[in-house]
């Protein structure tokens, strides 16, 4: 599936709003164990993270997370190696390795102190 059906889709289930900040990223830590190729999707109310693979197929929605309540958001966006790390219900969420990180940490980090 290539990248902008995948937006139309998350939005299509209410998951995007028009901004449409959605990447792909690695997880490193989930409080599941859960780790590997997942999709980050931003909407006015919401951070979701879905399972996806290698040929970004949309899979299951693993956390939906409140963005009110994510809190000490840690991040880098340089190029080589850009991470987001967040705490949300006691456990630190890590990712790395995304896509057009910038504009995804900002949204993020705008988002969340609304």
């Amino acid at each position: 599936m290539k990248f902008e059906q995948v937006k139309e889709e998350l939005l299509k289930a209410g998951l995007l709003d028009e901004e449409k900040s959605v990447v792909f990223a690695t997880a490193k830590s989930l409080p599941r164990g859960e780790y590997g190729l997942v999709i980050l999707a931003l909407n006015d109310r919401f951070l979701t993270i879905l399972d996806t693979d290698f040929s970004q197929r949309i899979g299951d929605i693993l956390y939906e997370i409140p963005l009110r309540q994510i809190t000490a958001i840690k991040s880098s966006d340089f190029v080589f190696n850009p991470y987001l790390k967040f705490n949300y219900d006691e456990f630190r969420y890590y990712f790395a390795r995304f896509g057009d990180a910038k504009n995804f940490i900002n949204a993020l980090k705008t988002r969340t102190a609304a």
